[in-house]
């Protein structure tokens, strides 16, 4: 029971120095309480429903306080996403400078043989006379 106490009484410290919550809202109020018996245990369980019922609603504030910061850094992220410009095409292939790669090269060029050309019957001889007798 002794440590009930003491946890209630660190609680209430808590409440009245951390969120500077009013020491009327925690007290005990006889008024409110018609039902009650008066005694000091019963006045005790008021106190620490009280304080409770502060320490829920402190922490349900914070938890919607949480996810408000999470909506607006989504919709942060979405305006970002929106207004971002959309990502450039990626860059053509460079051809490549090394001189000793042929996988890209062209083919060779066919020759020039000189099967395809008519033989020579006679040889040649000055300037392209007839031949001197």
């Amino acid at each position: 029971s002794l440590t009930k106490e003491i946890a209630l009484s660190e609680r209430l410290l808590e409440l009245l120095t951390k969120y500077h919550c009013p020491a009327d809202v925690l007290a005990y109020d006889a008024v409110s309480d018609g039902a009650g018996d008066g005694s000091a245990r019963h006045k005790v369980d008021m106190v620490r429903r009280h304080a409770a019922d502060i320490k829920d609603m402190i922490q349900a504030a914070k938890e919607a306080e949480i996810k408000e910061a999470e909506q607006e850094a989504e919709k942060r992220v979405a305006e970002a996403r929106r207004r971002a410009p959309p990502p450039a095409a990626p860059a053509p292939p460079q051809p490549s400078m090394d001189l000793f790669s042929f996988a890209s090269a062209p083919p060779p060029m066919p020759s020039m043989a000189c099967a395809s050309m008519a033989p020579m019957s006679a040889p040649m001889g000055g300037m392209g006379g007839p031949p001197a007798t």
